[in-house]
């Protein structure tokens, strides 16, 4: 449990050795991995001392694993400050409420190696990144036309409200002109639809009794 990264030895001058792991900028992969480890650690922290309040959680740790807990290089501490952040691992850590306070339980089984942590937290990421973007191209998708209940009993056709592709709110369209709305209610007998065109008057009928034999 007790995980140092190993001492560093600086190069000699002109020397053109390559500096070690540590002092290098860290790949994608290995800044999973050290999350992982750091996650793992937490794991073994709240399986040893369950029922800890989020606020104990830093000096559990530290007497647990001998170092300076420091959650932030791993993980995003925002304003919603140690909750927040430990609520965002539920796979990890189980944060519930005792008597009004938070307090952490493990999420994994007792016999959860490190390995097994690896793929959970895979599976975790790529479950939550995919709904990010279904989120992306659900905010993205074209406008499409709605219907919107209207002013005496009408349907009016809007249009609903889209991002554009630069990422700016789109404003939603007003109601259709009267011609193309659509009434829900019969109109009175002998009143024509507002908004609907007047028919030509009808033909005369034929008379067939002046036709010619």
């Amino acid at each position: 449990g007790n995980f140092k990264p190993a001492p560093t030895v600086p190069a000699a001058a002109g020397s053109t050795r390559q500096p070690p792991a540590a002092e290098l900028p860290l790949g994608h992969e290995e800044r999973v991995r050290q999350t992982v480890r750091f996650l793992f650690q937490l794991h073994e922290v709240i399986l040893s001392n369950p029922g800890t309040s989020v606020d104990s959680v830093p000096t559990v740790f530290e007497r647990h694993h001998g170092e300076i807990f420091q959650i932030q290089t791993f993980l995003v501490v925002n304003k919603t400050g140690l909750l927040g952040t430990l609520k965002r691992i539920p796979h990890v850590i189980a944060v519930l409420d005792k008597d009004g306070v938070p307090t952490c339980y493990p999420s994994l089984p007792a016999k959860t190696t490190l390995d097994d942590l690896t793929r959970i937290d895979a599976e975790f990421r790529a479950n939550i990144k995919n709904k990010r973007k279904q989120v992306s191209e659900a905010d993205s998708a074209p406008a499409v036309k709605k219907m919107a209940p209207g002013g005496n009993g009408e349907v009016v056709l809007q249009r609903a409200e889209r991002a554009s592709p630069n990422g700016a709110p789109r404003p939603a369209q007003g109601p259709a002109p009267v011609s193309q709305r659509v009434s829900l209610l019969a109109p009175p007998p002998g009143v024509r639809p507002q908004g609907l065109p007047t028919p030509a008057a009808p033909l005369a009928p034929l008379d067939t009794t002046s036709a010619p034999s």
